[in-house]
């Protein structure tokens, strides 16, 4: 499914875990956590509010007393952590690169200014001499 059919679905479990009631019953859907922890951590098309999300109804679910299950929870929290950091990393990484493309051309261009005018220069010098 494509990102915003996936929001869709992890919104309306999130709706569905709100209520005491229907938090068993989707603990007890075995796919339902494997499904919640590919949204966060594999899924590339799943922005920052899609990944949240889904660690919101994977926390909804999860059952505090239990050590293992508040253990994965902590690491998985991690995890998004550092997803969301290397993202953040890569877009000014790709920003910095914009803004040397732009000093590049900036410098290509006042090279060619210079370059224009010492020609005009040297042009000059040769009608000079010539006149002389």
């Amino acid at each position: 499914p494509d990102a915003e059919s996936c929001a869709i679905a992890t919104d309306a479990v999130r709706m569905r875990a709100s209520h005491e009631d229907n938090k068993m019953a989707l603990r007890l859907e075995p796919r339902l956590f494997e499904a919640l922890k590919n949204v966060m951590l594999n899924r590339k098309d799943a922005d920052k509010a899609l990944r949240n999300m889904a660690f919101g109804v994977y926390e909804t679910l999860t059952d505090q007393i239990n050590f293992d299950e508040s253990q994965e929870l902590m690491l998985l929290q991690r995890r998004l952590a550092q997803r969301d950091e290397s993202e953040q990393q890569q877009e000014s990484m790709s920003s910095m690169s914009a803004e040397e493309r732009r000093n590049e051309a900036e410098w290509k261009q006042m090279e060619e200014g210079v370059k224009a005018r010492l020609l005009a220069m040297s042009e000059s010098a040769k009608t000079y001499r010539i006149h002389c």
